[in-house]
């Protein structure tokens, strides 16, 4: 059986000089020069973005990016920033700001803060200025950006403050300036702070379009976003053209195991048949195919193979999928209520069985585990595990 190094994505030095990276790394988004696929998304996007703020357009487009985790749906996120940094509609440039809603913010005025702070670091100073200074004065005043999520403060007067900063701002961009783009990744943390978080930014940005303030909207979140923002799901979906990240095609696959092979200017080389195999076992998840990928390539640089075949992938395969198991699908069970389990094992036992029978009582468990990212709605009252390789683990428990 091959040894995996433990010193997974080292350079590997052979006669002192360093020959090959491996540039496979599935626990963060792919840099730039490595970012394969979605060609028809970025296209779609260019075309949005100039269209939407062109003198004579529209209006702002706004675009929420959804699809379940390890999709690829942050990697996309920030190939729509570099678009927008690059981009220049009718002679005129576009800044932009990102901001991820992941972060321990206890409150909608937290977030508020953080991204007027974001927007000033973007800015010429001005107006704007001038009214971040004044917000931060009242903020402290109120004591808005210490309390806690328990007690569920109202978020109208942080929205208030936002929406008043970033139109003092766009006073100070117009000219200028086409617009100014706002990027947040994983937007649904929102609803952690506050249930209405997502309907106040909906309106924050709805107002300034109203006013015409030129600030593109682009959030990333799970498959189920506008559902968990439940009453409020209507008018928030209808702000956002909702685009799905979906797994890659096996073409895309082939391109995903190729392009960065080739960006690192590594000697190895991928078969067809090869690829067909990294697409068989992970269905052409993103994450998956760099885990799978990471691997492989370590495995075949330290034992002096660059040439990527089927052959290769099968004889690897047993440390690959061991190695997953214990970096992922084990910590993921382990994470699992009693309840919780019982599905998980009756949907990888027989996936085509009626929910009802299969489940019984523990249906009520289903929410949980598809907000956790273990199972996945398939179809209204069907519901599959998140990947056939978790439910190949799940069997091999019994």
């Amino acid at each position: 059986m091959i040894q995996l190094s433990q010193h997974i994505g080292c350079i590997c030095f052979r006669g002192g000089s360093a020959l090959e990276v491996n540039p496979f790394n599935p626990y963060f988004p792919a840099p730039d020069h490595l970012f394969a696929n979605r060609s028809r998304e970025q296209e779609f996007f260019r075309r949005g973005l100039v269209s939407g703020l062109a003198a004579r357009g529209g209006g702002p487009w706004n675009i929420a990016l959804v699809g379940p985790w390890g999709i690829g749906k942050t990697s996309l996120l920030r190939r729509f920033l570099r678009i927008v940094r690059e981009a220049e509609v009718e002679g005129r440039r576009v800044p932009a700001v990102w901001l991820s809603a992941s972060g321990a913010y206890g409150s909608f005025a937290e977030f508020a803060r953080a991204l007027m702070h974001r927007l000033a670091d973007a800015a010429p100073r001005g107006r704007f200025a001038r009214e971040l200074e004044r917000w931060e004065v009242q903020a402290l005043r109120l004591g808005m950006v210490t309390v806690r999520r328990k007690e569920e403060p109202p978020v109208e007067p942080a929205a208030e403050f936002l929406y008043r900063g970033m139109l003092a701002l766009w006073e100070d961009l117009a000219g200028e300036h086409a617009g100014l783009a706002v990027f947040i990744d994983d937007v649904q943390a929102l609803l952690e702070v506050h249930p209405r978080a997502l309907l106040a930014l909906r309106s924050v940005f709805q107002d300034l379009q109203g006013e015409g303030a030129r600030y593109p909207l682009v959030v990333s979140g799970p498959d189920a976003l506008f559902g968990a923002v439940r009453e409020a799901a209507e008018p928030v979906t209808r702000f956002f053209e909702r685009m799905p990240v979906e797994p890659f095609s096996p073409e895309e696959t082939a391109e995903a195991v190729r392009h960065p092979l080739r960006a690192a200017g590594s000697r190895l080389e991928a078969d067809d048949e090869f690829a067909a195999r990294v697409y068989a076992k992970t269905l052409g998840h993103p994450y998956f195919v760099a885990f799978v990928m990471r691997d492989v390539v370590e495995a075949a640089l330290h034992t002096g193979t660059f040439r990527l075949t089927a052959d290769l992938f099968d004889r690897t395969w047993p440390v690959v999928i061991g190695h997953l198991e214990v970096e992922k699908f084990e910590e993921e069970w382990r994470a699992a209520s009693p309840a919780e389990r019982t599905v998980l094992r009756a949907l990888a036992r027989d996936p085509d069985r009626p929910l009802v029978q299969a489940v019984g009582r523990q249906r009520a468990a289903l929410p949980r585990l598809v907000e956790k990212g273990l199972v996945r709605r398939r179809a209204r009252g069907v519901y599959e595990l998140y990947h056939p390789l978790f439910a190949e683990y799940i069997r091999s428990l019994d």
